[in-house]
């Protein structure tokens, strides 16, 4: 059986061709990178094709690292693997990130228990315990440093993983190891020679939620690098984190995740380059030619910066280049600021609807009906 397999997760790109039946690599690159994995990855997944001399067609399975690791990063090795997985109609097989960093761990002669730590920025790590045999003996969390004493055993343990140096010293039976601190195809392919295919794609891990809060600049940049990219339903429960922030009435994950399903439903996120954090996002919902905004939703400490303004011209070319000519929506009447951020994208106001709004303290406020033409 043939295996392709991929990972972007942190800050590398690799790509491997592995054969489960012999057990053996067939080709590899693993290539450090903090920006890039995107346009990489394709060139480095035919340059392994070809150096193994086994063509797409040929392949059995795809194996491919879903988190946790950056945003970004996580998304880019998925939304490949499952292209190729419809392009070729073959599985594809979710490896967690951290097991395949404890597959790693090559100088463990004692045969202890491996404790993953990863530099999650922040001071904070994502933490796993795994058995030498890899079998998870915890689940994957964020933890803030000053709190890892209360997640890892005091026993003896194996530590791999990027974020070895930051706890290191905390306790004397605990022993860095000297293998990579990034996950590699290979250790994926291994892995995932031994799971058996789900009927369902596998899903990104996600550990941080899309409310931490990043440290506080020492320089207020006049602008940011925001990319803004489309919303699948599996992204749901980053939604609900960002809605939460937003609302006192904040929509679950289950909420969103019913909604994305639906007919005619899109999403676009806004995403901070610098760190790769979920900021904002937008969400619509088309029938025919016309299309409604169901809400619009920016991080607090991420407004008037532009954020709300990329999110709905890139809101409004989609809907447009769908074939919509009128776009509508509904504001609360004392939400200012967003009544001149939609006056400036081109909105009117066409009416207003009494008592729409239920508030928290039980009062109520009305709502302004506005639409553009397209």
């Amino acid at each position: 059986m043939l295996l392709l397999a991929l990972d972007t997760t942190l800050a590398a790109c690799s790509a491997a061709i592995y054969d489960c039946g012999a057990n053996q690599v067939l080709s590899h690159q693993h290539e450090r990178m903090r920006q890039g994995h995107a346009e990489r990855l394709a060139g480095m997944t035919e340059e392994v094709a070809d150096d193994a001399g086994v063509g797409f067609d040929r392949l059995d399975r795809i194996a491919v690292t879903i988190g946790p690791g950056t945003f970004t990063g996580v998304r880019i090795g998925l939304a490949m693997a499952r292209g190729l997985s419809v392009a070729l109609s073959i599985p594809v097989i979710g490896v967690g990130t951290m097991q395949a960093l404890a597959a790693n761990v090559d100088d463990n002669p004692d045969r202890l228990p491996i404790a993953v730590i990863v530099d999650a920025r922040r001071d904070a790590v994502y933490v796993q315990i795994f058995s030498c045999k890899l079998e998870p003996l915890s689940a994957p969390q964020c933890v803030k440093l000053d709190e890892v004493r209360q997640v890892l055993p005091v026993e003896d343990i194996v530590i791999v993983g990027s974020g070895t140096g930051l706890i290191i010293g905390e306790q004397q039976k605990w022993r860095a190891s000297g293998a990579c601190d990034l996950p590699d195809a290979c250790s994926v392919a291994q892995i995932a020679c031994n799971m058996v295919p789900s009927d369902q794609p596998p899903s990104p891990l996600y550990l941080r939620p899309a409310d931490a809060k990043p440290q506080i600049p020492q320089i207020k940049l006049a602008r940011l690098s925001i990319v803004i990219s489309s919303v699948e339903p599996r992204h749901a429960a980053v939604l609900a984190e960002m809605h939460r922030e937003c609302f006192a009435k904040a929509w679950s994950a289950k909420d969103f995740a019913k909604m994305m399903a639906a007919p005619g439903m899109s999403a676009l996120m806004a995403i901070q380059a610098a760190d790769e954090e979920p900021v904002g996002f937008v969400l619509l919902r088309q029938a025919a030619k016309e299309a409604e905004i169901i809400t619009t939703c920016v991080r607090p400490r991420m407004r008037r910066r532009g954020v709300a303004t990329g999110l709905m011209e890139q809101a409004m070319q989609l809907v447009k280049a769908a074939g919509v000519v009128r776009l509508f929506l509904e504001v609360r009447e004392d939400n200012a600021a967003a009544r001149a951020l939609y006056r400036a994208a081109g909105f009117s106001e066409t009416g207003r609807r009494a008592n729409y709004y239920a508030l928290e303290d039980g009062s109520q406020a009305d709502a302004v009906t506005m639409a553009a033409t397209l």
